[in-house]
Order: structure tokens, then C-alpha cells, then sequence
């Protein structure tokens, strides 16, 4: 039922997008398409461009080239940014012309080249176009009628207008008096030069900032009763948690929308399906009360909630790609929580097949869906990362309850994700069969507490709660070590609570 209802919308949003690029295409001048042709660059072909005739068909063009889809309008936003037409993207997009340019300076679509060229012609007044035309040695019938982008694009035609070579223009526009523009060409130049010649291991101005995973010990805490913890295994893989950065002068992630985004539960309790197939995993009890927190406390933090049960691993897939491809513009961030069994770097479907959590986290990256380009991910992952539980000194404790979420991982590095993870790689996560798991649990309590802070303090502060607990485990006690990887590259200071 919600694949159907999902596809309505889609189809929905399909027709209300055409809607809106026709009203777009009439407030658009001959000169306007132009400009956006020209900006286009190699996007559209020279036969396209002989073809194209208004704005219509300019944009069925990008359509049919998935450069305007209808969960993705940021190459469009930014042609009419570039264009100067800022009510339109307003007014017909609901963009605000600050929210576009931020977006631009992080992830700009049109070359820096083809915007010099632009703005070159910009700046240009009816004579100097004459002046210009005589000077840059093109044939009569080519230029006579031509505007100065059409002069720009026969020149690269010919090959006398490069990005790597524009001394001849810059000395045309000094002969016409137009110093002001060859500064702009020298500005460029400048700074191409100094992209070109960057050392390898120097990072951009707007790379996603990593943590040093080498730089934190990763093994626990003192136990709280005061006696030395056996230490841990060590891998080539372990998580490390960060340092708290809220000293650091970071920006922080807008989170301004309403709703923020959608957030969605993968809740897999039923495994009878994995069992006639041999897999020996047990069903889930407790995971109804995960579920249950989680739900409550990002509705009351103004997100979409939507729990998806009983999910096998195909359609854990196809699930969060049909997410991926909802338009998430009017969105500012996604969560998601899968709660199962999982394996080192996968999670179970109740079918007992596993899918790499790389694999899934990859739906939501900037090429695949690009109206989450620049907004946090948070990912949860309830499940273990392999058989070993973490040892520990013995105590007169009652968990006999505690059972671990059989057999989450490195996602790939990628700007803007958190993947939260239960335990570490290679170990199993506790849960309890009435008040649910330990991570899970511990994570709403500390979402509830601290409703101000940034999440990464919350989740280091989270991973020493639970690394200090005890539990009792197959006549053994445990422990268990929560782990996060962070590529975001602002604080994250989720919503507060409208009431919790």
C-alpha cells in the first residue's frame, strides 16, 4: 500500500514539475534561453542547440537528460540564479536567493569558466559588443546579427577561445577599454592556476572534514566499579569516537524546514522466513519498544516518521531507494534506523539474506540523490557487527534477559553522513526482550536530555553510557561498545522537541 501511495505522489509531483517549467518557459525571454543554453556548456549537443527554439524546449531537452528530473531541480535553481531571475526562483521555486548561493559555493554545477564568459557579456554594453565583434576577426555573416555568447561559442568553435587560453580576448577587451573585465579574465586565471598546482595531500575550501581516527584511544573507560577492564581486542577496522568539538568555530547545519525530513524505521522482528532457510536467527522481542521511542521522539521533533516491518533484504533496498528518489528540496536533513540482525558491515533482511550498509547509505549519496546534496544523513544501526561480546570483570547483576542482535560498517566517505553503529566491528549488541535494545534506548534517553547539543556529543556521550554498563550474557558478563563514523562537515544540532 505505501509503494502505491508513493507512486502517486511521484506522479503527482511529475506533473505539477511540468506545470511549473511551462509557467517558468513563459517569463523567459529569447535572451534568458540563450543565456542558459550558453551555460549549459557541452550539456546539450550543437544539433540540440540548433533545435532549441524557446525555453520549453530547452528544458524538455535537460529532461530527457535527467538534468531536470522532478526530485531534482537544482540544476534549473541554478541556471536562473547565474541568469540574474532570483523572482522566479522565488516566486515559482519558493527558493530564497541566499539558500541557492550557499549551495552553489559548495556544489556549483556550471564551470567557473563558462560563469566568467557570461558575466564577461554581462558587463558589455551595445557598443563595445560592435567594438568587440571587429576585433576578434570573425566573419561578417557570423557576427553581423550575433549576440556576444553566440560570438563566444563560435570562437570555441574555431578554436580561438579556450578555458586554458584567453589572451586574446583579454587583450581585446583592454584595446575596447573594458580593463575591468580583463581583470576578471586575470582573476580566473589565478585562480586556476593556483587549482592546478595544489599539493596532493592539501584538502578545498569546502572538503568534507573527516575525524582522525588515530588520534582517540578506542578502548573503554574505567568501569564504574572501579576495577581494571580487560582491554580490548584491537583491529585494523575499530571505530574510534572523536573528540567533542563544540569549541571548534564550525558552522552548523540549518535545520529550518517543516517538516525536517522523513525519518524512517526499518524494523525487522519476524525472522520465521530466515529459520526455513537455516539461518538460526530468533525473532526480535523488544524491538516494538525501539521502535516505539524512536518514533515518538522525532515526531516531536517535527520529522515524517514512517516503520517499515519485516522487511527481507531486497526490499530493505528497495525500500530506502524509493526514499532516495522523493524530492527532499522542501527537506532539510534524513534520518533512517534499521534495527536487525546484522553481520561485520551488513544487515539482515527476515528472509536471513544480507545487504551491505554500504550499499544502502549510496542511495542517499550526492549523485544519486542530489536534493539531499549538502543536508545531514543520519543513519542508525541496531545490529551486531559479529559474534564476539566484550569481556568483562564479573558483578552480581540480573540481565539474564540480554540477548544479542546476531552477526553495520565504514560507510562510504562521503560529505555529509553520520552512521551511528550499536557496537563495534566484529561484536555483538545487547538487547532486552521487554524494554528493548541498550544502544537504542540509551540513544532516546540521551536525545530527550540533551535537546541542545550537538549530536556528535551526544552520541560520544551516548557510547560512554553504554560502555560502562554491565550485562550478563550466556553466564558470562559483557559489555558494549557503541561506535559512530562522521563525514559531516558542520555541527548538527537536531530540532528541539515541540513536546516530548
Amino acid at each position: 500500500m505505501s509503494d502505491l501511495l508513493s507512486s502517486t505522489v511521484d506522479a503527482m509531483n511529475l506533473a505539477d514539475m511540468n506545470k511549473l517549467l511551462f509557467e517558468i518557459s513563459e517569463d523567459l525571454d529569447k535572451t534568458e534561453t540563450l543565456a542558459m543554453i550558453f551555460l549549459c556548456e557541452k550539456r546539450v549537443t550543437a544539433q540540440e542547440k540548433e533545435n532549441i527554439k524557446d525555453a520549453k524546449t530547452l528544458f524538455l531537452c535537460l529532461k530527457k537528460k535527467d538534468l531536470i528530473c522532478y526530485n531534482d531541480l537544482s540544476f534549473l535553481k541554478e541556471l536562473l540564479y547565474r541568469i540574474g531571475r532570483n523572482d522566479l526562483l522565488r516566486g515559482k521555486l519558493g527558493v530564497r536567493t541566499e539558500e541557492i548561493k550557499r549551495i552553489i559555493e559548495v556544489s556549483p554545477q556550471i564551470s567557473p569558466y563558462r560563469i566568467l564568459l557570461y558575466d564577461i557579456s554581462q558587463g558589455l554594453s551595445k557598443k563595445e559588443v560592435e567594438d568587440l565583434k571587429y576585433l576578434l576577426d570573425l566573419s561578417t555573416a557570423k557576427t553581423e546579427n550575433a549576440s556576444i555568447l553566440e560570438i563566444f561559442l563560435e570562437l570555441e568553435k574555431v578554436g580561438k577561445l579556450h578555458p586554458d587560453d584567453l589572451q586574446k580576448l583579454k587583450h581585446d577587451l583592454e584595446t575596447i577599454g573594458c580593463k575591468n573585465l580583463s581583470r576578471n579574465i586575470e582573476d580566473y586565471e589565478r585562480i586556476s592556476e593556483a587549482d592546478n598546482h595544489r599539493p596532493e595531500n592539501l584538502p578545498d575550501l569546502f572538503e568534507k572534514i573527516s575525524v582522525q581516527e588515530e588520534q582517540v584511544n578506542c578502548t573503554a573507560q574505567e568501569p564504574f566499579n572501579g576495577e581494571q577492564r580487560t582491554p580490548q581486542p584491537e583491529t585494523e577496522s575499530d571505530y574510534c569516537q572523536p573528540q567533542q568539538h563544540s569549541h571548534m568555530n564550525l558552522e552548523t547545519y540549518h535545520l529550518e524546514k517543516n517538516p525536517h525530513g522523513w525519518c524512517v524505521v526499518i524494523n525487522n522482528y519476524d525472522f520465521k522466513e530466515a529459520r526455513s532457510q537455516d539461518c538460526k536467527y530468533t525473532d526480535r522481542e523488544g524491538t516494538a519498544k525501539d521502535a516505539e521511542e524512536i518514533t515518538r521522539i522525532f515526531n516531536a521533533r517535527g520529522y515524517i516518521t514512517e516503520e517499515h516491518r519485516d522487511l527481507t533484504a531486497a526490499n530493505i533496498q528497495k525500500t530506502l531507494e524509493m526514499y532516495s528518489k522523493k524530492d527532499h528540496a522542501e527537506k532539510d536533513s534524513f534520518v533512517c534506523f534499521i534495527l536487525s540482525h546484522g553481520g561485520v558491515g551488513t544487515v539482515c533482511g527476515c528472509d536471513g539474506e544480507e545487504v551491505e550498509i554500504k550499499r544502502l547509505t549510496k542511495y542517499f549519496n550526492g549523485q544519486h540523490c542530489r536534493s539531499l546534496i549538502n543536508k545531514p544523513k543520519i543513519f542508525f544501526i541496531q545490529a551486531c557487527q559479529g559474534k564476539e561480546s566484550h569481556p568483562k570483570v564479573d558483578m552480581d547483576m540480573d540481565t539474564s534477559f540480554y540477548e544479542p542482535d546476531a552477526n553495520g560498517s565504514h560507510l562510504p566517505l562521503e560529505a555529509d553522513f553520520l552512521t551511528a553503529f550499536a557496537t563495534v566491528e566484529d561484536y555483538t549488541s545487547l538487547r532486552h526482550r521487554e524494554n528493548g535494545s541498550i544502544y537504542i534506548q540509551q540513544l532516546c534517553k540521551a536525545l530527550t536530555t540533551y535537546t541542545n547539543q550537538d549530536l556528535i556529543d551526544i552520541l560520544t556521550s551516548v557510547n560512554s553510557d553504554v560502555a560502562n554498563m554491565l550485562f550478563r550474557l550466556w553466564r558470562k558478563n559483557v559489555t558494549q561498545m557503541p561506535s559512530f563514523k562522521s563525514e559531516l562537515r558542520k555541527k548538527l544540532i537536531l530540532p528541539p522537541p515541540n513536546a516530548m
